[in-house]
């Protein structure tokens, strides 16, 4: 009598399936595990931005003796701001038009971007809620999104707003 020591074809067969299937699993898994780390990381980012930036332009509105209107652009997207600062100078809040990043100009400083390059500003607009002889107030509208319209699995929108006035 032989004794078989080999595996036959059906063995084979089963054991490679098993092995497909859980290869298969982990890949699977491996992948959602990435995309929701990409997720994750995409909100995180904007809400993020969004947050510091809401704060900064805060503080920039706090810190001015005034609300130029001349060269301010109210109540269109996007807005521009442009405030009269204690030392005489003018800071301008407005979007870079090449890339969609918020930007803050000091004076005759070079600008200072306050949004990262992986964010972008897709609504900006400032409303003067100034009345006469009151302190001078502005709503500030601000949306961000990360991502393209073509990788929804990554894309973000986050939608903030604030009003402020300045220091009297």
């Amino acid at each position: 009598m032989r004794k078989n020591h080999g595996f036959t074809i059906i063995e084979l067969i089963i054991y490679i399936a098993i092995f497909g299937m859980i290869v298969v699993g982990l890949i699977s898994f491996a992948l959602s595990v990435t995309t929701a780390r990409a997720k994750t990381y995409a909100s995180t980012e904007v809400e993020a931005n969004g947050r510091i930036a809401l704060a900064i332009v805060r503080g920039k509105v706090r810190a001015a003796t005034a609300v130029t209107a001349s060269g301010s652009v109210f109540n269109a997207d996007p807005g521009v701001l442009r405030l009269q600062m204690p030392d005489g100078s003018v800071t301008i809040i407005d979007l870079d038009a090449n890339d969609g990043r918020l930007r803050i100009k000091e004076g005759n400083a070079a600008p200072l971007y306050i949004t990262s390059r992986d964010v972008k500003v897709t609504n900006l607009i400032f409303e003067n809620l100034s009345q006469a002889g009151e302190r001078e107030e502005v709503n500030i509208y601000l949306t961000l999104s990360y991502g393209t319209r073509t990788s929804a699995d990554y894309s973000y929108t986050w939608s903030g707003r604030t009003a402020v006035g300045v220091r009297q």
